[in-house]
């Protein structure tokens, strides 16, 4: 058997880099202690290093100068190069400090920085327009700090290859100059790579077809919780296209089945005997889908998944995984004590590495989990734990929590629980005195029937006591909740929204999505139980990645979303902060901190929310004052008109989703039924651009106005230059932008 055989263990891009991932310390720590080598690497916060540097950032502004350009030249545009048009524009209004990220970047390591929050946000905005930036050269990529997405996504091979272009993805260049130089160095038997999120499993693709195109020799495996997902959803005719790039898939936990992966590759490489340890035939590898490339067949694993006994697990090892790099001042580390949902009865839900449901509940052993977390603190120099798991029985927290007290430990955790009548005033205090500083808790919805419908066990009453428990002991509320269940009413997605607004003294931060119908959730094997009929997939979603549905009888009307909409802006708004990853986004750990540091009810605090955009009642300039364009207002001059753009966008934006809808086609079909349908022809326009990248359209005749406003000529003077027929009209619109704070006045004439 060889014994220099190397496994390199990857968690890909594009996924949260402001903290690292435990699934790959979690195998690290497993394979390392049945003595195998392993180099583990986070290309996540390496690649975004690489594409958030400086000469990265000018290619791109290069890039986007020259596509501009040449569709600036263009007669007409069809559906794709209008998005093109609008997404280059849109990255061309950057602020010129963007392009030098070690400004803003550093920002988020150094904690005097950090926790001033009106620092905080310029510099996120600065890392929300490189990114623009970066989505602009590389279109049609969407790439955000909460992930990347394509519009084809995942719903056939075309949209695979298309992916593994330097044209349309960003990393590719790391790839080429950082990864590929490692993998020739580290000689792994093995490469391992980690596809927790959807945003990953495009770089999976791109990373093993660079990989089998320069190292064809190495076994490439992938496993994590979306590809599972997506495995074990896909038609098994399909899977064929996965193993163009891969030569095994790893579905469930995966410590063992790669364990003895790695030992049927050493065996299947080397002269000697087999070992004593570990299967013979690929058919025997647990949770192990391996692909026999010489024969061309997919061989399944037994149909029994093998699951983790937890206490003979070793703590995560983060040796290799760059602590200090990733975009926060303090290192908040991922532990999971438990594994799978205890309650898993709640109709909607499919999560975690199962085919069904959640996975089977299991927890480690108090001893066990409070010594992890000494040995973690002590080998990281860390004391903050963020309890990565899919929820935590009330027994386990409170074991936690006074193993802690017990041993006069003062580490601080977050964690996920179901609401439940356990969690009293006295409990919750307990919890507290423990280090818990905050919990995410799954409401789902306020409403009653709901609530007994997808079976979460409590009552809106239950609910609101819980909730004001842990508020009561000073432990941050987080509250998680969706609407548009099947047969949900508008009435009652108003009971969701009112009730988190009637508790809103004691929910630090809510988030509100919408409903999503996932294979493996009981409302997807039962739809009729549910009102739901016309299950299925789009035409061209080879991969099954986008379930649709129908609901039997339409539960809401069209003017409800209205309603609803408005709503939720209202109780949204008394509440400060940033999308995901950011401050002020539910379940984050820069929010983790932000609690510590200033208390349960800091996004709520009204110094924290900035500039409102409300007008200044009675805000005018005075006739003597002479206006002038604010610093950093553009003003250029287009070629399309972008209200027709955005007219053309929206319609047929609007016709591809129809399309997905009803069932009839893909993405793909959709958007090349529509592609040419629509063009918009060329006519001479102004844009201005205002705060954020937003950039709109302005009529020429207030472009004549603006170009008086010069800081040189009187308002009385602009306000009459166009005749007293015109008077009013230019008044009002040069107050308008006063306003808006696109003019100030540069001084008074004598």
């Amino acid at each position: 058997m060889t014994t220099d055989f190397n496994t390199l263990l990857i968690y890909l891009p594009a996924a949260d880099f402001t903290q690292p991932y435990p699934a790959i310390p979690y195998l690290a720590g497993y394979l390392r202690r049945q003595g195998e080598k392993v180099t583990i690497k986070d290309l996540n916060i390496d690649a975004h290093e690489y594409i958030l540097s400086q000469d990265f950032l000018e290619k791109c502004r290069q890039k986007v100068d020259q596509r501009f350009a040449f569709l600036e030249k263009r007669n007409s545009l069809n559906f794709i190069e209008q998005k093109e048009y609008l997404k280059c524009l849109e990255a061309s209004g950057i602020d010129p400090n963007t392009l030098k990220p070690g400004n803003y970047l550093s920002g988020f390591r150094d904690k005097e920085r950090f926790f001033n929050f009106k620092e905080y946000r310029k510099n996120s905005g600065f890392l929300g327009q490189a990114l623009t930036l970066i989505s602009g050269a590389y279109f049609p990529t969407q790439i955000d700090a909460a992930g990347y997405t394509t519009p084809f996504f995942l719903s056939s091979r075309a949209d695979i290859i298309a992916q593994t272009g330097k044209d349309s993805n960003p990393f590719i260049e790391y790839y080429e100059q950082k990864l590929i130089p490692l993998v020739a160095a580290e000689k792994p038997g093995l490469i391992g790579m980690s596809v927790t999120y959807p945003s990953q499993i495009l770089q999976m693709f791109a990373v093993a077809d660079l990989i089998k195109k320069n190292f064809p020799g190495i076994h490439i495996c992938a496993g994590g919780a979306f590809l599972c997902r997506l495995v074990l959803n896909m038609p098994r005719k399909k899977m064929k296209t996965l193993f163009d790039y891969l030569d095994s898939i790893i579905i469930y936990e995966g410590e063992t089945a790669l364990y003895n992966l790695i030992l049927y590759l050493k065996t299947f490489q080397s002269a000697m005997a087999k070992p004593a340890a570990g299967p013979g035939q690929p058919s025997s590898l647990q949770n192990v889908i391996y692909y026999d490339r010489a024969n061309y067949e997919i061989i399944f694993p037994p149909k029994d998944a093998f699951v983790e006994n937890l206490d003979e697990l070793p703590p995560p090892d983060f040796h290799g995984f760059p602590l200090d790099k990733y975009l926060s001042p303090q290192v908040v580390l991922p532990y999971a004590p438990t594994r799978g949902c205890y309650w898993n009865k709640c109709a909607f839900c499919h999560y975690g590495a199962t085919k069904e449901g959640t996975a089977r509940y299991r927890e480690r052993s108090s001893e066990k989990i409070i010594a992890d977390m000494e040995f973690l603190a002590a080998q990281y120099k860390v004391n903050h734990f963020a309890f990565a798991i899919d929820v935590m029985s009330p027994v386990m927290a409170l074991n936690i929590a006074a193993e802690l007290i017990k041993r006069k430990l003062s580490y601080r955790w977050n964690t996920e629980i179901k609401i439940e009548k356990i969690f009293t005033r006295e409990n919750c205090l307990k919890l507290k005195r423990g280090g818990c500083l905050s919990v995410a808790v799954g409401l789902e919805s306020g409403n009653l029937r709901i609530l007994e419908l997808i079976e979460k066990g409590f009552t809106p009453q239950t609910a609101g006591e819980v909730i004001k428990n842990f508020s009561d002991a000073g432990i941050c509320v987080q509250v998680m909740a969706f609407l548009d269940f099947p047969t949900e009413t508008s009435g009652e997605a108003m009971e969701t929204i009112e009730f988190i607004s009637g508790n809103k003294e004691h929910i630090s931060l809510f988030t509100l999505g919408n409903f999503e119908l996932l294979p493996g959730s009981r409302v997807f094997k039962n739809p009729r139980a549910y009102g739901i009929s016309n299950v299925g997939y789009a035409d061209g979603d080879e991969f099954r990645v986008l379930c649709l549905y129908k609901e039997k009888n339409e539960s809401k009307l069209e003017t409800d979303a209205y309603v609803i909409d408005s709503a939720y802006l209202k109780t949204a708004g008394e509440y400060a902060g940033l999308e995901f990853p950011f401050v002020g986004a539910v379940s984050t750990n820069h929010t983790f901190l932000y609690f510590e540091h200033f208390g349960k009810d800091i996004f709520k605090n009204p110094d924290m929310q900035g500039d409102t955009g409300k007008e200044e009642p009675g805000k005018a300039l005075d006739g003597l004052s002479k206006p002038k364009l604010k610093p950093g207002i553009k003003i250029i001059e287009g070629n399309f008109s972008l209200r027709e753009i955005n007219e053309s966008l929206e319609r047929n934006t609007n016709i591809i989703k129809d399309c997905i809808k009803k069932r009839e086609q893909s993405y793909r079909q959709a958007l090349y039924k529509i592609l040419n349908k629509d063009r918009v022809f060329a006519a001479n326009s102004f844009y201005i651009l205002l705060e954020d990248m937003e950039w709109s359209e302005l009529p020429g005749q207030v472009k004549e106005i603006l170009d008086l406003c010069n800081g040189e000529n009187l308002f009385k003077d602009i306000i009459e230059s166009k005749g007293a027929s015109n008077k009013g009209f230019i008044e009002n619109v040069l107050n308008r932008l006063f306003s808006l704070d696109i003019l100030y006045p540069c001084g008074n004439g004598v």
